[in-house]
């Protein structure tokens, strides 16, 4: 159909017709590239702010001599990131709402990570919302180690994607692996490991893995506040070192004594596999105990690690036959050293069950004294106002009295 077979308006109200729609279709085309102009924009904005804080490290990177293969790591780093948060800060994005709403916003995105964690269930609701208000994401890349054996503890981490793996102590045999919900620390942030809580285990970052960070100064900071939730998590601490101390340990996991005892799913099951093969081995090895003789009395010390209490060592029948000892004192010093580990296992166990009691028992006296004053205390608002009360009403009566010899 050629131009001038189209249909032209005659009419006053066609010319007016064709007008308003030419007029509409102007006004939409506008508006829509506007908004498309608008959105290019802003992503161009967010982009050259991020492009600026990498283009920084660079530079940074490049005056320090920084090696290439680090450079890469780090750029790569700063990709993900891009790709996954567009946001560098997530705190300084939220810098400008007031506490409440950030409050808000924490409690909606990281509540449901929080009760995940076995040692939080059942315990108060504000309790927990005053632990999110302080867990800090972190980001780690791959082959990043999140600790390292003989570290001292101070945080308790909470995996919330990613995968890690819990690696031995030649750094290339894996332990366990470790995925969204797991966590670990937990023993050290709550002062029920020992030997300085130190880090009985490496941990390696398999891909880039997203965690959540609650120091240790932050959790006893809430836990002032809670007394309550206090005892439940050292009774829960308490019980998990039972669970684990009823394991024996291996060579390779705990020879150092550095430790406290593995606390994440999946860690003991792997080390139980482990013990399995350990007693196995033929009738030619003899075990014997790496302790000194006045192994029974330091169980009774806190400064023992919990790991330190069962670490048998293994050596073969030719070092002990050397050494004079027949395969006739395997059968008697095995179950000796193995029967005064249970003994002393026991009188452990039996000892925090006493404190846990103890610290029950106090807080329960408390309660009962905080109760008390409570009610002293209210006794005696209620006598002053009743004062209060009285006083008013007498110089209220002296007043009509006035006024009524004034009228008169």
């Amino acid at each position: 159909m050629k131009d001038r077979d189209l249909p032209r308006p005659r009419s006053k109200g066609e010319y007016v017709f064709v007008i308003a729609q030419l007029l509409f279709g102007l006004l939409l085309f506008a508006t829509v590239l506007g908004h498309v102009a608008n959105i290019v924009t802003s992503v161009s904005t967010a982009r050259k702010e991020f492009q600026a804080k990498l283009d920084g490290v660079k530079t940074y990177m490049r005056m320090r001599r920084v090696p290439n293969h680090l450079q890469v790591k780090v750029i790569k780093w700063f990709d993900y990131l891009w790709l996954t948060q567009k946001c560098s800060d997530e705190e300084k994005a939220v810098s400008c709402l007031p506490d409440k709403l950030k409050a808000e916003i924490a409690i909606n995105v990281h509540l449901d990570t929080l009760k995940r964690v076995e040692i939080f269930q059942n315990t108060e609701a504000g309790f927990l919302c005053e632990l999110v208000l302080r867990l800090r994401p972190v980001l780690f890349s791959p082959g990043d180690y999140i600790c390292r054996k003989g570290e001292v503890g101070k945080e308790m981490y909470i995996v919330n994607r990613g995968k890690l793996q819990v690696m031995g102590d030649n750094g290339k045999t894996v332990l366990a692996t470790l995925k969204a919900g797991s966590y670990f620390g937990e023993i050290s942030i709550l002062n029920m490991g020992t030997a300085g809580n130190r880090r009985t285990a490496s941990v390696r970052s398999v891909g880039y893995s997203d965690l959540f960070v609650l120091s240790k100064n932050d959790m006893w900071d809430v836990l002032k506040e809670y007394p309550a939730a206090r005892v439940r998590l050292e009774a829960i601490a308490v019980k998990r070192l039972e669970k684990y101390r009823r394991v024996p340990v291996d060579k390779g996991s705990c020879t150092t004594g550095m430790g406290r005892c593995f606390s994440t799913p999946g860690i003991m099951e792997t080390i139980r596999k482990e013990d399995a093969k350990l007693y196995q081995q033929p009738l030619g090895l003899s075990i014997h105990s790496s302790h000194p003789p006045s192994f029974r009395d330091q169980i009774y010390s806190s400064s023992v690690s919990p790991l330190r209490v069962a670490s048998p060592v293994v050596s073969c029948g030719s070092s002990a036959r050397s050494s004079g000892a027949g395969p006739g004192s395997m059968a008697t010093t095995g179950p000796k050293v193995m029967r005064d580990s249970h003994d002393a296992l026991e009188s452990e166990i039996k000892r925090l069950r006493e404190r846990l009691y103890t610290v029950e028992t106090e807080n329960a006296a408390m309660s009962a004294k905080l109760n008390q004053q409570q009610w002293e205390v209210d006794q005696r608002l209620q006598e002053i106002e009743m004062q209060i009360c009285g006083g008013s009403s007498l110089s209220s009566q002296e007043e009509n009295e006035r006024n009524r010899e004034s009228i008169i």
